[in-house]
């Protein structure tokens, strides 16, 4: 008989459930019971939310929706319900983001940052109601990923974390854990009396294909010697994998492009945004070298991670290197003082000749990732639904717990292997001990997700950083202005200010990069210029001269340094012209409308000698003032 309490106070004793109600329990943190019965009376208690029971030694609440109540004569109302297990209250609470004053209100926001970032972004969230309740226990090393999340709750956000990161969910009392809980329980599992077992049914997983039993694998195209096995053009084993078996042939092929001759070096000194040591980098890039190619590092970690910079020089000596600004980032200068290569970084070198060692590495690092691949998909892929002996379990007081490794063994069924426990349900009614299992094979992390992986624990010595648990954030606003397009003859577009916020818990910089990277801003900002500008009336234009002294695409402190020599003298013949537009107040090359442009963006004198006043101008604006002794501050994207 069960009890059912609001708060510690009893509202119903001597509950009989039916037979048929049942504890399911299921992987990544899926745990709830039904109850059904019969209340005797004229009118129906009214169960309410929060209302708990006790079941099998674990409380279960109505967290979701209260109770069904049919009644089925004048004095018996059946009800039937569905008790949760307590971390399904986090349901109730939003998984929000910090908004530029620290508050957690964010309910649409993207964010980069490994699995720990977001693990103690739902803790962050859980304290607001109920400080230190829930706690974080183990959460697996992960790489960074750029998530979006939109008005989800903390259970449904870890649900998009399980998908997004390949890992597990579980809870050990109030402590979430993100990490796989497989382990080997040492239970054996038969068919027949005293073997454990009275049912097996096989069935195939959705997702079933033909095993693989021969399995051809490649590699990258990068970091190849030069006429690497007869000039082919990606890594390659010499034979293909096909270990024994009496399945019939099915060859199939798999290519890793992440996997190539490579050295994974760690930055163990910084000098500037441009310099960094790797003071274990085993050989001398310099002996490395490719004509025609220039080697590149590639970032696996860190502020620059992903990002492919150029070697200007290495010094094997003191084992540094230089790198060069990344030409093609055209919104973003890297590196920069606020985005540069940190102590404890890890990254790769691309287009070198590497040393032989670095070969058969990568070629033994293929063989394991396809032999691994082939252990994987070499068999059919099963769930196996059974239905242990009751008594058998009393006897041996077998306790399950979900994601245990059981060893299922069945000739006829040819099953003889360790297989996790998907899923149980106890009908708890009947006996503890009556149970059904599912048991099957997991999805396996990606190889190449696992190499990263392996590869930042190596960097961290084994010492994962504690997932974030205190509000902090960095807030980077993206500024543009657009001139609303279409207007007809005689009338001109305003011009529209167009402002993104991007934040980010890691860092200001990071931020920063996360709002150059949006490719949707220019868009977004014309056509918020189309939807809210006016077309105001033109009038007559007309244009004013303005003379300039000289001009500097670019590199205006070298221009300073020559209009400052004592015997610089201006010759007016020399000054550049450019026209004020009296309508839109921007200055042009020419006096008249057709084929008008801009003057070319950049630096423009009016004065020279130390003090020389400058102005930037860009799109025919000024965007920015200064001189030649204080240096020019631009207004800009």
């Amino acid at each position: 008989m069960l009890i059912i309490k609001r708060g510690n106070t009893p509202i119903l004793t001597n509950i009989p459930p039916d037979l048929g109600d049942y504890v399911q329990k299921q992987r990544n943190g899926i745990d709830f019971a039904t109850l059904n019965w019969v209340q005797i009376g004229d009118t129906p208690t009214d169960l309410q939310l929060d209302d708990s029971v006790e079941i099998l030694g674990t409380t279960y609440s109505l967290i979701s929706k209260p109770p069904t109540v049919e009644k089925i004569d004048s004095r018996k109302h059946r009800f039937q319900c569905v008790f949760e297990a307590e971390h399904y209250k986090m349901k109730r609470v939003k998984y929000f983001f910090l908004n530029p004053t620290n508050n957690l209100k964010e309910k649409a926001f993207t964010i980069m940052g490994d699995l720990s970032v977001f693990v103690g972004l739902i803790k962050m969230n859980l304290d607001r109601d109920n400080p230190g309740k829930w706690t974080i226990g183990t959460v697996e090393v992960t790489e960074a990923r750029n998530i979006s999340f939109d008005n989800l709750n903390c259970l449904s956000a870890i649900a998009q974390l399980v998908s997004e990161f390949q890992t597990e969910f579980w809870m050990n009392g109030n402590q979430m854990n993100f990490a796989s809980k497989a382990k080997n329980n040492g239970l054996v599992f038969k068919y027949g009396q005293g073997n454990g077992l009275y049912n097996i049914v096989r069935s195939p997983q959705d997702d079933e294909s033909a095993p693989i039993t021969r399995l051809s694998v490649f590699g990258g195209s990068r970091n190849l010697p030069a006429g690497y096995r007869n000039y082919a053009n990606t890594l390659q084993l010499d034979n293909p994998i096909e270990l024994p078996t009496t399945l019939p042939l099915n060859e199939e092929t798999i290519t890793f492009p992440e996997i190539f001759p490579q050295y994974l070096g760690t930055v163990t000194a910084v000098g500037n945004e441009f310099s960094f040591s790797a003071s274990a980098m085993p050989f001398n890039l310099n002996d490395q070298l490719l004509p025609g190619l220039t080697a590149k590092v590639i970032f696996q970690t860190g502020l620059l991670a992903g990002y492919e910079i150029e070697v200007a020089s290495y010094d094997n000596t003191n084992k540094t290197f230089v790198v060069n600004k990344v030409a093609s980032e055209k919104d973003l200068e890297i590196p920069s003082p606020d985005l540069h290569a940190e102590v404890g970084d890890t990254f790769i070198i691309v287009d070198m000749d590497p040393p032989i060692e670095l070969v058969q590495l990568a070629e033994q690092q293929l063989y394991d990732f396809g032999l691994d691949y082939y252990k994987a998909n070499n068999f059919h892929k099963r769930n196996y639904a059974v239905t242990p002996d009751r008594m058998h379990f009393k006897r041996q007081a077998i306790k399950l717990e979900v994601a245990d490794q059981v060893r299922l063994i069945d000739g006829p069924l040819g099953v003889d292997r360790l297989i996790p426990i998907e899923s149980f349900k106890t009908f708890y009614a009947r006996s503890e001990w009556d149970n059904e299992l599912t048991l099957s094979d997991y999805p396996i992390v990606d190889p190449y997700t696992r190499l990263i992986r392996q590869q930042i624990k190596q960097a961290q010595n084994g010492q994962p950083k504690p997932p974030i648990q205190s509000p902090g954030i960095y807030v980077f606003s993206r500024i543009g202005t657009f001139q609303k397009q279409g207007c007809g003859i005689g009338f001109i577009g305003e011009a529209v200010k167009f402002e993104r916020k991007y934040t980010s818990i890691i860092s200001y910089a990071d931020a920063m990069q996360i709002g150059y990277a949006d490719a949707s801003f220019n868009v977004d900002g014309q056509a918020n210029a189309d939807g809210l500008g006016r077309c105001v009336n033109s009038g007559p234009v007309s244009y004013t001269p303005l003379r300039f002294l000289t001009y500097a695409r670019t590199n205006y402190p070298q221009t300073c340094t020559f209009i400052s020599r004592p015997d610089y003298v201006r010759n007016p013949d020399n000054d550049i012209i450019g026209y004020l537009n009296n309508v839109d107040n921007k200055v042009y090359v020419r006096n008249y409308e057709a084929g008008n442009e801009y003057i070319p963006n950049g630096f423009y004198y009016t004065s020279s000698g130390p003090g020389a006043h400058i102005d930037y101008y860009d799109g025919g604006s000024i965007a920015g003032s200064g001189d030649c002794e204080t240096g020019v501050i631009i207004d800009i994207e």
